[in-house]
């Protein structure tokens, strides 16, 4: 159900400058309406509200019957809240408030903020009346409507709608962050195994080998998915007779795995150090 609050304001011999409806929507669906009025020269004002929120009011407001709460206005700034609720419409919300006030009013500004992560509706009419503006403090969105020269009775009066994102494209967000986050930590988990085992066989076999069969193994040594023999004559700048010699004694010994591709020779290193 959605329900229409109005507001009647009686002032004798006086002028109200402002009115203020700043109204904050929580996730929950409640309400927090906060109102301010400026007056000069008014001493008291009376508002009749139809389908009444609870109230808080200060000590010069008073609720003089079920529909009428009764002000002095000691100051020249008037505050009191209400506490709404919103009203369930297809696949969100809206929200909807009116007021009417006697007496001519110079400007009025209405503000709804919608709860963190709502959003306004893509395919219908986001709020009324059009000329609201919408703008957002970097967390949540908020629409804004101001007038100024309100006529006597004249009512003011605004509706918005807001929906939240489905679950379901939130659990996919979620999945494929959670999705990417294993991969990364698997390919992580993936090199710095790799990067162990090369740290073992640079520390345990790289110090008791020759000096050609180490420079050897430390090109091998930096491209663990294989290395063209003839990518090794090139680094080393020994002959390929030297090369083939050395390979041929790295892989007697189970340090290298040599595979026949047409006239050469891949090279792959063998991480696993045999312990005698």
């Amino acid at each position: 159900m959605i329900f229409f609050l109005f507001l009647f304001f009686s002032a004798v011999h006086g002028k109200i400058y402002y009115i203020e409806a700043y109204m904050e929507i929580s996730p929950k669906g409640d309400v927090i309406i906060n109102y301010t009025i400026i007056s000069k020269n008014v001493s008291n004002v009376k508002i009749f509200i139809e389908e009444p929120g609870k109230f808080i009011l200060p000590e010069n407001c008073k609720r003089i019957e079920k529909e009428i709460i009764k002000c002095r206005l000691e100051k020249e700034k008037t505050i009191f809240s209400e506490i709404s609720h919103v009203e369930k419409y297809k696949k969100g919300f809206t929200f909807e408030k009116n007021i009417r006030v006697f007496d001519v009013v110079e400007r009025s500004v209405f503000l709804v903020k919608l709860p963190e992560g709502a959003l306004l509706p893509e395919n219908q009419t986001k709020f009324f009346p059009l000329y609201g503006t919408i703008a957002t403090d970097g967390r949540r969105i908020f629409v804004i409507w101001e007038r100024k020269n309100l006529q006597e009775g004249e009512i003011q009066g605004v509706k918005i709608f807001y929906e939240f994102p489905p679950k379901k494209q939130s659990f996919a967000l979620f999945s494929i962050a959670l999705f990417l986050f294993l991969l990364s930590a698997i390919g992580f988990a993936l090199w710095f195994i790799l990067w162990r085992k090369k740290k073992r066989v640079r520390d345990i076999i790289l110090p008791v080998l020759k000096e050609d069969e180490k420079k050897i193994m430390e090109i091998i040594l930096r491209y663990p998915k294989g290395v063209n023999q003839k990518i090794i004559v090139k680094e080393s700048n020994y002959s390929k007779g030297k090369v083939s010699k050395v390979l041929k004694s790295l892989a007697e010994r189970g340090l290298v795995r040599l595979e026949r591709r047409g006239r050469t020779n891949i090279v792959y290193p063998i991480f696993e150090v045999k312990k005698k």
